[in-house]
């Protein structure tokens, strides 16, 4: 049984035909088909109207939906993208205070020490950082430590004392970095021990810098130069035992020319004129740690002036290198013929540097 209008006024009226001989009945069944026919004709046109409507709305649905597929995508390629979290390393030990924006406290065992902090060692205590990767950092009596980043690439400025990392094996994204007031350290996977030393002349490198590897293999980037340092050996070369600053580490370290003194050094002897170096190394690690906040929050034009400025004052600085790449990479995003102009400078300055591989794919970049 159909419920369309139409056909029911079309069957009333074939009725109504049907039976002329009954001319009583004609007058009110055509009237009453008559007006049927008018109420069904509305009814069609009101459902056509409904039609057409939804027709309308479906094809404007449609055009919305690929323009805000368009524009999200739009956006997206805008939008800078979401930094790495943090990965954040966990304190334990006694006599550890924490700076940082300006305040300090004491951390718990066990609390997780943020980004862009100092850590400050009591004499005669360590502290260890050990993080989720099996990461482990051991900071020493009396040092100072400042963890300038701490995300995929993790990145450490060692200002006094000494510290000892056992790195767990790092993803190709992924870099270790230390730095002191004239050297930066980069493993990937690996144990160690750095530590800041009176300058002695019968090194092969005049530096407070003196590293001890105990496995894998390290790189000292030391005055434009690169060296790599296998297990058991030490840098720099040729060192008498050191008079280290701060006391000596309670670790045993591979036998070598540099090897700690077996008891502490009970009046440690500082470096001449090492307060400059440390804070030219403190503003150094300021500076690049603002550009790599610019970085994240996506303000790269901003990122790439600090970078530009720490260049320019510091261009023999330990960050130097680092900050170049970085200044690169960003540069590849917004700027190819900056990127390519900043590309060829970085190989020209370090042709085996950890970038090296970017940087030749930037090069030639027209």
């Amino acid at each position: 049984m159909t419920h369309d209008p139409l056909e029911q006024v079309t069957r009333l009226l074939r009725d109504a035909t049907s039976e002329v001989g009954d001319v009583e009945e004609l007058p009110p069944r055509r009237d009453e088909a008559i007006a049927k026919l008018a109420v069904a004709i509305q009814a069609r046109a009101a459902a056509d109207r409904r039609r057409r409507q939804m027709g309308a709305l479906a094809v404007a649905a449609g055009v919305l939906a690929v323009a805000g597929g368009g524009w999200a995508a739009l956006a997206h390629r805008g939008a800078p993208v979401a930094a790495t979290a943090p990965d954040l390393g966990r304190m334990e030990g006694e006599g550890v205070t924490v700076l940082r924006d300006g305040r300090a406290e004491a951390p718990a065992n066990g609390a997780r020490i943020a980004e862009g902090a100092e850590l400050r060692i009591a004499a005669g205590a360590e502290a260890k950082l050990a993080f989720d990767s099996g990461t482990q950092v051991t900071v020493g009596s009396g040092a100072r430590v400042r963890l300038v980043e701490q995300r995929k690439q993790k990145r450490f400025a060692l200002e006094e004392g000494w510290l000892e990392a056992k790195v767990a094996k790092l993803g190709t994204e992924e870099r270790f970095v230390v730095t002191t007031a004239d050297a930066e350290v980069e493993v990937r996977g690996t144990a160690f021990r750095l530590a800041l030393a009176v300058p002695d002349p019968s090194c092969s490198v005049a530096t407070p810098t003196r590293l001890a590897v105990s496995e894998g293999v390290v790189v000292v980037r030391h005055g434009g130069s690169e060296e790599r340092v296998a297990a058991g050996e030490s840098w720099p070369r040729g060192c008498a035992e050191p008079k280290v600053v701060a006391e000596a580490p309670k670790v045993a370290m591979p036998a070598s020319p540099v090897a700690p003194a077996a008891s502490p050094v009970k009046s440690p002897v500082r470096p001449p004129a090492p307060s400059v170096a440390r804070s030219n190394l403190s503003e150094q690690n300021d500076m690049f740690d603002a550009a790599m906040r610019d970085k994240r929050e996506g303000r790269p034009a901003s990122a790439v002036a600090t970078l530009d400025r720490l260049l320019a004052r510091w261009p023999e600085g330990p960050l130097a290198e680092s900050a170049a790449a970085e200044r690169m990479r960003m540069l590849a995003s917004s700027d190819r013929p900056r990127a390519s102009r900043a590309a060829r400078d970085y190989l020209a300055r370090w042709p085996r540097g950890f970038a090296r591989t970017e940087a030749e794919a930037l090069a030639g970049t027209p």
